[in-house]
């Protein structure tokens, strides 16, 4: 009775810990966007808009689909489970729209400031943009169509896109198109390095140990031994 009641009580404020789940996400992309926007001309312009938070904001929605599709094909790999393709084939969909809605903000944007011009400049920079926009353009091609989608080496290759894609946006952003001004430069220190290396190990530590510990991923026994004819 005890824990029957305490799961009654915890459903009831349970909305309150999914609303903050995805509020404050959201809160921290968009502020993130929004620091580009505070640095002025440090930033190039491919990069310095004012809809940086609109689109630090897609692309994290972006990057949360893309991340599924890569851990699903992964998990599914090392715990010999089949991939969840019915699942991930809609998810996959709704992704591709966002992506749409991304590409046309960020190349209108770059249209209706007049700074499209950046984008094919003999540049280092230039070519860090295309890459970065690349990744979401080849994502796209890959599971367009709904057998595609059905793939599961298509949608973890589309994972991996546009994960490379939302990365890219953040270094490019705040790293390589970054200018201080002359006889300045920045580059993440060795400890600054340490705890992101150090925080991401953790997060994949803490996946791994509750898979292990607790039937979140079980083996699919007939998966994993076909039966004999």
């Amino acid at each position: 009775m005890g824990l029957r009641d305490a799961r009654k009580k915890l459903e009831k404020v349970l909305f309150f810990f999914i609303a903050l789940g995805v509020v404050l996400p959201m809160m921290h992309q968009a502020s993130l966007g929004t620091m580009l926007v505070v640095m002025g001309g440090q930033v190039n312009p491919l990069w310095q808009t004012p809809i940086q938070p609109l689109l630090y904001l897609l692309s994290a929605i972006t990057l949360g689909y893309g991340v599924i599709l890569f851990e699903s094909c992964v998990a599914a790999s090392a715990y010999r489970r089949q991939v969840e393709v019915p699942l991930l084939n809609p998810m996959a969909t709704v992704m591709l729209g966002i992506i749409g809605i991304f590409l046309v903000a960020r190349f209108a944007d770059l249209v209706v400031r007049g700074v499209i011009g950046e984008a094919f400049q003999p540049t280092y920079i230039a070519l860090t943009f295309w890459i970065e926009n690349a990744c979401l353009f080849a994502a796209f091609l890959l599971i367009r169509t709904t057998e595609a989608r059905r793939n599961p080496a298509r949608l973890f290759l589309a994972g991996i896109a546009v994960m490379l894609s939302g990365i890219l946006l953040r270094l490019n952003g705040f790293l390589i198109a970054f200018d201080t001004g002359p006889g300045w430069s920045y580059f993440p220190s060795v400890p600054e390095l340490l705890v992101t290396i150090g925080i991401f190990a953790a997060e994949v530590f803490g996946y791994i140990y509750i898979t292990r510990r607790f039937p979140v991923l079980p083996r699919e026994d007939a998966y994993a031994q076909p039966a004999r004819s």
